[in-house]
Protein backbone atom coordinates (compact mmCIF):
# COMPACT_ATOMS: atom_id res chain seq x y z
CA UNK A 1 0.00 0.00 0.00
CA UNK A 2 1.50 3.41 -0.93
CA UNK A 3 2.19 5.99 1.74
CA UNK A 4 -0.01 9.05 1.80
CA UNK A 5 1.06 12.48 3.01
CA UNK A 6 -0.85 13.64 6.09
CA UNK A 7 -1.02 17.25 7.22
CA UNK A 8 1.09 17.84 10.37
CA UNK A 9 -0.78 18.35 13.61
CA UNK A 10 -1.13 21.98 14.63
CA UNK A 11 0.43 22.81 18.01
CA UNK A 12 -1.09 26.28 18.39
CA UNK A 13 -2.28 29.45 16.75
CA UNK A 14 -1.25 32.71 18.42
CA UNK A 15 -1.88 36.19 16.99
CA UNK A 16 -2.72 34.56 13.67
CA UNK A 17 0.57 32.60 13.50
CA UNK A 18 0.13 28.86 13.11
CA UNK A 19 2.77 26.47 14.47
CA UNK A 20 2.86 22.78 13.57
CA UNK A 21 4.59 19.71 14.95
CA UNK A 22 7.65 18.58 12.95
CA UNK A 23 8.35 14.96 12.05
CA UNK A 24 11.45 12.86 11.33
CA UNK A 25 10.34 12.14 7.76
CA UNK A 26 7.28 12.17 5.52
CA UNK A 27 6.21 8.65 6.56
CA UNK A 28 6.34 9.26 10.32
CA UNK A 29 3.24 10.09 12.33
CA UNK A 30 5.16 10.58 15.60
CA UNK A 31 6.14 14.23 16.19
CA UNK A 32 9.68 15.13 17.19
CA UNK A 33 10.00 16.14 20.85
CA UNK A 34 11.52 19.63 20.47
CA UNK A 35 11.03 20.53 16.79
CA UNK A 36 8.20 22.57 15.25
CA UNK A 37 7.44 24.24 11.92
CA UNK A 38 5.92 27.52 10.77
CA UNK A 39 4.59 25.74 7.66
CA UNK A 40 2.22 22.81 7.31
CA UNK A 41 3.70 21.81 3.95
CA UNK A 42 7.45 21.98 4.55
CA UNK A 43 9.79 19.02 4.14
CA UNK A 44 11.51 17.57 7.22
CA UNK A 45 14.70 19.52 7.94
CA UNK A 46 13.53 22.61 6.05
CA UNK A 47 14.19 26.25 6.90
CA UNK A 48 10.65 26.44 8.32
CA UNK A 49 11.52 24.11 11.21
CA UNK A 50 13.03 25.16 14.53
CA UNK A 51 14.10 23.67 17.82
CA UNK A 52 12.12 25.20 20.69
CA UNK A 53 15.27 25.01 22.86
CA UNK A 54 16.83 27.68 20.60
CA UNK A 55 14.18 30.27 21.52
CA UNK A 56 15.24 33.00 23.93
CA UNK A 57 13.68 32.43 27.31
CA UNK A 58 13.08 28.70 26.87
CA UNK A 59 13.39 26.90 30.22
CA UNK A 60 13.90 23.16 30.44
CA UNK A 61 11.15 21.53 32.51
CA UNK A 62 12.91 18.25 33.43
CA UNK A 63 9.98 15.90 33.90
CA UNK A 64 7.34 18.58 34.35
CA UNK A 65 4.84 19.70 31.73
CA UNK A 66 7.19 20.24 28.79
CA UNK A 67 4.39 21.04 26.35
CA UNK A 68 3.22 24.03 28.41
CA UNK A 69 6.77 25.42 28.37
CA UNK A 70 7.07 24.81 24.63
CA UNK A 71 3.84 26.73 24.02
CA UNK A 72 4.88 29.56 26.36
CA UNK A 73 8.27 29.98 24.64
CA UNK A 74 6.75 29.81 21.16
CA UNK A 75 4.08 32.39 22.02
CA UNK A 76 6.79 34.72 23.39
CA UNK A 77 8.77 34.29 20.14
CA UNK A 78 5.66 35.12 18.11
CA UNK A 79 5.05 38.21 20.27
CA UNK A 80 8.68 39.25 19.62
CA UNK A 81 8.21 38.84 15.86
CA UNK A 82 10.64 35.92 15.58
CA UNK A 83 8.11 33.42 14.24
CA UNK A 84 5.61 34.04 11.44
CA UNK A 85 3.33 31.69 9.51
CA UNK A 86 4.89 30.16 6.38
CA UNK A 87 8.14 32.07 6.93
CA UNK A 88 11.66 30.63 7.23
CA UNK A 89 13.07 30.62 10.76
CA UNK A 90 16.59 31.85 11.47
CA UNK A 91 17.64 30.85 14.96
CA UNK A 92 20.72 29.02 16.21
CA UNK A 93 20.33 25.34 15.33
CA UNK A 94 20.59 22.35 17.66
CA UNK A 95 22.31 19.53 15.81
Amino acid sequence: MPWQWVQPEELLTHRGVRIFHAYKDDSSDIPLEFWYSTSSTSEPGSVYEFDVRDLAGYRSQNGQDKMSEHKRAIKAAIDAGLLQSDAPVSLGRHG
